[in-house]
């Protein structure tokens, strides 16, 4: 933003992706995928291009592992993280950015067609055959946890565009002290025993279960980037 050396030597610094470590995200560790992305696209004068070019070969790196690969492994070709396990949105959310900056790096089109697909998922072509954004497409979730809307809206319904965390795994049977802000505790409610159900499929609009129903700042954001992407100029 500014073009000051002393913020590029603390970026250097600090970062933790290099050719021989090329992790973008490693779990308990580091996340620096926004630093990372930020340099391998940036073309300002002073970039150091070493750098630049093995955090333009990690980055790519990250999307093939993240979203290509895994996109090949799933029936519905959804491209996010194999070992995100299923809660807080891994069922919801288009996580499709690091592939929106390797096809801006490359140009291959198979980044873009994993965009699409993973997309696809989220807006119906999922287990739970629901569009996982409030009023849009034939069926999708209405009771959510959203205060304003139950105020504001006719019949407590929800406005249109939110992104609940949607289908959660299952954890076991209820703590003692549990309600019906607590996934275990919905859980405990379906038949057969939830244990038996489909992660993907493990979703209940109960309104009060914040795990899987109430729409989240960073998530809304991250689908509407998401989403945008693939509504502009993809030339």
């Amino acid at each position: 933003a500014t073009g000051d050396g002393a913020f590029h030597g603390a970026f250097r610094e600090g970062l933790k992706v290099s050719a021989d470590s090329p992790a973008l995200q490693a779990w308990k560790s580091h996340d620096q995928r926004w630093g990372a992305w930020t340099y391998a696209l940036t073309d300002r004068p002073g970039v150091d291009r070493e750098l630049q070019m093995a955090l333009k070969a990690a980055s790519v790196r990250h999307a093939i592992e993240t979203g290509l690969e895994p996109a090949g492994k799933r029936a519905a070709r959804a491209g996010y993280n194999w070992w995100i396990p299923v809660s807080w949105g891994a069922g919801t959310v288009p996580r499709i950015l690091d592939l929106a900056v390797a096809l801006a790096l490359t140009g291959d089109p198979e980044y873009l067609a994993c965009q699409h697909t993973t997309c696809d998922f989220m807006l119906g072509c999922n287990p739970a055959g629901m569009c996982w954004m409030t009023g849009t497409g034939s069926r999708f979730p209405e009771m959510l946890f959203h205060p304003d809307s139950w105020y504001s809206c006719p019949g407590g319904r929800v406005v249109a565009g939110l992104i609940p965390p949607g289908p959660y795994r299952f954890v076991g049977p209820p703590e003692p002290d549990s309600g019906p802000w607590d996934v275990k505790f919905v859980h405990s409610k379906f038949h057969p025993d939830a244990g038996e159900w489909p992660p993907m499929e493990l979703y209940s609009e109960a309104r009060t279960c914040y795990p899987m129903n109430e729409p989240m700042a960073y998530t809304q954001a991250e689908a509407a980037a998401s989403y945008g992407l693939l509504c502009g100029d993809l030339e």
